[in-house]
C-alpha cells in the first residue's frame, strides 16, 4: 500500500483489529489515571503537567505502535510541507465551524442571552496561556494523529469502509470522553469534532493533520475562552 510516497506492507484483518483495540485503550486508561493523579492533589500547575504527560505519553505510544510493532512509517502523519498556507487557513476555518455548531448554535437555538463577564477570576492569564500552549502543541495535533490519522486508516484497512471506518472511529473518539464527562450533553463537542474532522480527512486533499490539530486546538481553545470571559442566561 502507497501512502504519501511511503510503501507499507498490509497488515493481517486479526493484527488490525488487535492494534486498533490496544490503541483505543490508552486513552480510557489516561483519562481514567489522570482524573485520579489530579484529584490528589490541588496544585493546579501540577494537574496540568499531568495532563501534558499523558499526552507524551501517548504519542510515545503511537510512535511505539507504528514503528517497533506494525513495522511501518510515521511519515503519512507528519506534516506535509506543500501548500502549508492553505492547510493552516482550512484548520482556522474548521474549528471556528466547530466552535459555532457545538457553542453558539445551541445557545441562540434556545435563546439564550450571552453576556461578558465582568469578574473573570485572577488565574485567567495563566489558564489561557496553558490552554492555548497545551492545546495547539500537544492535545490538538497527537489527538489528530491517533484518531484521525492512525485509527481512522486501521479501521479502513480492517474493514474496507470509508465511512465506516469513520463511525467506528468516532465511537472511539467519544468513548474516553465518557470516562471524564458521563453522558450527557457535553458529547455533542467531542461527536461533532470528531465527525466534522474525519470527513474533512476523507474528502478534501487539504485535510492533513496539521490542518486537523490546528482546528481541534483551536475549537477547544475558543470553548475556554467563552467559559472564562461570557455567562450565558
Amino acid at each position: 500500500m502507497k501512502k504519501n510516497n511511503v510503501i507499507e506492507m498490509p497488515l493481517r484483518k486479526s493484527v488490525l483489529w488487535r492494534d486498533i483495540v490496544l490503541m483505543s485503550l490508552y486513552p480510557l486508561l489516561s483519562a481514567w489515571v489522570v482524573q485520579k493523579l489530579g484529584g490528589m492533589t490541588t496544585d493546579t500547575t501540577l494537574q496540568n503537567f499531568i495532563m501534558m504527560a499523558a499526552n507524551w505519553v501517548w504519542y510515545f505510544v503511537t510512535w511505539l505502535m507504528v514503528t517497533k510493532i506494525e513495522r511501518r512509517s510515521m511519515a503519512p502523519y507528519k506534516i506535509q510541507e506543500w501548500a502549508l498556507l492553505w492547510q493552516l487557513l482550512l484548520g482556522i476555518g474548521l474549528g471556528v465551524l466547530i466552535f459555532f455548531i457545538t457553542f453558539l448554535m445551541p445557545a441562540l437555538i434556545q435563546g439564550r442571552t450571552i453576556l461578558i463577564n465582568p469578574y473573570p477570576p485572577r488565574v485567567t492569564r495563566g489558564l489561557m496561556m496553558f490552554t492555548l500552549f497545551n492545546q495547539f502543541l500537544f492535545v490538538g495535533p497527537i489527538e489528530e494523529l491517533v484518531y484521525r490519522g492512525y485509527l481512522l486508516d486501521r479501521c479502513r484497512e480492517a474493514t474496507g469502509s470509508k465511512w465506516g471506518s469513520v463511525l467506528i472511529m468516532t465511537c472511539l473518539f467519544v468513548l474516553p470522553h465518557i470516562v471524564t464527562s458521563g453522558f450527557g450533553i457535553y458529547l455533542l463537542s467531542p461527536m461533532v469534532l470528531s465527525l466534522l474532522t474525519a470527513v474533512v480527512r476523507v474528502k478534501l486533499k487539504l485535510g492533513s493533520i496539521f490542518a486537523l490539530g490546528i482546528a481541534h486546538a483551536l475549537a477547544n481553545s475558543l470553548l475556554t475562552l467563552c467559559s472564562i470571559y461570557l455567562m450565558m442566561m
